[in-house]
């Protein structure tokens, strides 16, 4: 298992970075990695997603939504083959640190038998999360 995990404090309110967060049509708007979201927030429920790392590689999955709570968590898992092969939990948090600004948290917990071999994507996916998190305070900020 590992996990990478990467937050930032955002200076704009709760309701404004959550808003920008589940906009998924405004993504390629303003998101340089993730591509596509397309969930309608049902838990259980498969979506697509496309994501574009930083070294240019184009993952298309059909992820699982495991958790989905207004105004503070959002997560999915992604399987590679099968769950023993790669899994991927990836999650998104806001917490609203009660001065008008939010901290965001974007990561991953990696799974699977060749999660040791693949510290490549690994890595291009946790630049990816540096950028979105950067570009979701750059139009936070902006509203």
């Amino acid at each position: 298992m590992k996990e990478v995990s990467k937050s930032i404090r955002i200076n704009a309110p709760l309701d404004t970075v959550w808003g920008v967060l589940i906009d998924y049509q405004a993504y390629p708007q303003w998101n340089p990695t993730i591509r596509h979201l397309g969930t309608n927030n049902k838990v259980g429920k498969k979506f697509k997603l496309k994501i574009t790392t930083p070294k240019g590689k184009t993952l298309r999955v059909r992820p699982k939504l495991l958790e989905f709570r207004e105004k503070d968590t959002f997560r999915w898992k992604g399987k590679l083959l099968l769950k023993a092969i790669f899994t991927g939990e990836h999650y998104f948090e806001v917490k609203d640190n009660k001065d008008g600004s939010t901290t965001f948290v974007q990561g991953e917990i990696f799974k699977g038998v060749i999660v040791p071999v693949m510290g490549g994507l690994i890595k291009d996916l946790e630049q990816s999360y540096v950028l979105m998190n950067q570009a979701l305070k750059e139009r936070c900020e902006a509203y």
